[in-house]
């Protein structure tokens, strides 16, 4: 099994005043003055609040049940449903990955908001969710220049709760990471702690393929994969 662990500094992500922008539904430079005020002071302060970690486990083999839609990795059986199964099935390796921005971004929100701060704790949230997701793009783009150095392919990511799959699978999920792997663990309801974390897998092998995440199949209206592409994030950063 092969594992990698990430440490991120805030300037590491090399995330911009326009990337908020977009997250937030502008075109760059078009964020009204009040918004884009609270943008920089909240770009000024988040250095302070986050402890970005993540990283992956690699597994050999992975049995795939195509009749039940069932990836299964060592002691868990990950029931994935149909759109996920079809882009992995091909997989003779699955990497296990987990991401998080920290506890701390989320509770400067969550702070912000009680004292009635509702712009600017909403602007940190958005932040949260852009730093983890950036983070876990670095982690990504790692792994993909690992394997192809192999001459072997990946898939996208995919995690629990999305295209079908259920979020009470992450529990199955993190029977494959060590205990509070990077910070992060799954309560009873299937949802991450910190809140501002990631996880899920990504299919390795010959003949898997990375593809343009197809939105019209989807109706998850607020996924980051609408606004944020991994096809721009390697341009942006040389890859």
């Amino acid at each position: 099994m092969t594992s990698r662990v990430f440490d991120f500094s805030f300037d590491q992500l090399q995330i911009s005043f326009s990337d908020i922008e977009l997250m937030l539904g502008y075109d760059p430079g078009h964020a009204s003055s009040p918004i884009a005020d609270n943008i920089r002071k909240v770009m000024d302060e988040v250095v302070d609040h986050c402890s970005i970690k993540g990283g992956y486990f690699i597994f050999d083999d992975p049995v795939m049940d195509k009749k039940n839609h069932t990836v299964s990795i060592e002691k868990s059986d990950l029931h994935v449903e149909r759109q996920v199964f079809e882009q992995v099935s091909h997989s003779t390796r699955i990497a296990v990955f987990c991401c998080s921005a920290g506890r701390k971004i989320s509770d400067w929100s969550q702070h912000l908001i009680a004292e009635n701060n509702l712009l600017k704790g909403y602007l940190v949230d958005v932040l949260g969710t852009l730093v983890v997701e950036s983070a876990m793009m670095k982690i990504q783009v790692e792994l993909m220049s690992d394997m192809k150095a192999e001459k072997l392919k990946t898939t996208n990511r995919y995690s629990p709760g999305f295209c079908g799959w259920d979020s009470i699978e992450r529990q199955r999920l993190f029977k494959l990471f060590p205990q509070d792997f990077c910070g992060v663990m799954v309560n009873d309801n299937g949802e991450l702690v910190p809140l501002k974390s990631l996880s899920g897998i990504i299919g390795i092998g010959r003949h898997v393929s990375y593809h343009t995440y197809d939105c019209d199949e989807c109706d998850l209206k607020s996924c980051i994969y609408r606004t944020h592409k991994m096809e721009d994030y390697m341009d942006h950063n040389g890859h």
